[in-house]
């Protein structure tokens, strides 16, 4: 069975069940927008109509479900996943897992990835879909499909990971693991949408990954989300230059869990950072 995943151009990610009660690992920016509700770090808002909880509204409302009624980043505290999540892997009961990429506010060019745990992120398969500005990059219908990828890791642990190609300078990259990156801070957060179980998204699958979506084999299937489903949400600069609104590439996942890894002496983890989308259910839309 084809393990999918989906990469959308808008803030927004799904939700997945966590394996594990550790804390969620931080550190996060000094300057980030934190408040006491529960210890909780919230993002910053950028005001631009594509902040996390402009996200996480539209991707209710798309479905058809009534909005959580967020007015601000604050409250979307409450679906904040505060656990161990710099290490995934997919449930095991036979469906295969999608990612999907909703939505982008960034000047960067933003791709995502994906890498083994015990790898480097540098050494992730990025998806060659990538996107740039600030723009939702459909709604989940037939009509207007989420743009969508394989994954390559299917049937093992796996962390996240985001190529950010800035107008000037190298690129940079930047994982879920976050021992990893070179300042030293997270820049994923993730919450937990487990309201849009048994709800469907159509998503448009990049089968081989060359950045087209006109190909004759690239399908639109019907993807149906589970309970465990997650919103990824990034941050796509180094400490000293970002705004910490981690609204610069948002991705939603489905059928997948957060996992920790060992730590040595079996093996050295190096990290990495990605969004994924996963379904119950898939059939090709014609």
């Amino acid at each position: 069975m084809k393990k999918l995943v989906f990469a959308l151009t808008m803030t927004l990610s799904t939700a997945f069940i966590a394996t594990s009660v550790m804390a969620d690992p931080g550190p996060y920016d000094t300057s980030h927008c934190t408040d006491t509700n529960g210890g909780v770090f919230t993002a910053c808002e950028a005001n631009n109509n594509v902040d996390i909880f402009n996200a996480i509204n539209k991707v209710f409302t798309d479905r058809g479900l009534a909005s959580p009624g967020f007015t601000d980043n604050e409250g979307t505290d409450s679906l904040q996943y505060t656990g161990a999540n710099e290490f995934w892997q997919e449930i095991a009961d036979g469906d295969s897992s999608e990612f999907a990429f909703i939505s982008i506010t960034a000047s960067n060019v933003n791709q995502l990835g994906v890498f083994p745990a015990g790898g480097s992120a540098a050494a992730s398969t990025f998806f060659t879909l990538s996107f740039t500005g600030d723009l939702f990059t459909g709604n989940g219908s037939m009509a207007n499909p989420y743009p969508g990828f394989i994954n390559p890791l299917a049937g093992s642990n796996f962390g996240f990971s985001l190529k950010s190609d800035p107008a000037v300078g190298p690129d940079m990259i930047w994982a879920s693991e976050v021992a990893q990156n070179s300042d030293g801070i997270d820049h994923m957060l993730t919450f937990q949408l487990q309201d849009l179980a048994k709800q469907s998204v159509y998503i448009k699958v990049d089968y081989n990954n060359d950045g087209d979506l006109t190909n004759d084999g690239d399908n639109v299937i019907e993807v149906v989300l589970d309970e465990d489903t997650f919103l990824l949400a990034w941050e796509d600069k180094p400490q000293n230059t970002f705004d910490s609104d981690y609204n610069d590439a948002i991705f939603l996942v489905t059928r997948l869990e957060p996992t920790v890894v060992p730590e040595p002496m079996s093996m050295v983890l190096f990290g990495g950072g990605l969004a994924g989308l996963a379904a119950t259910r898939k059939r090709k839309i014609s």
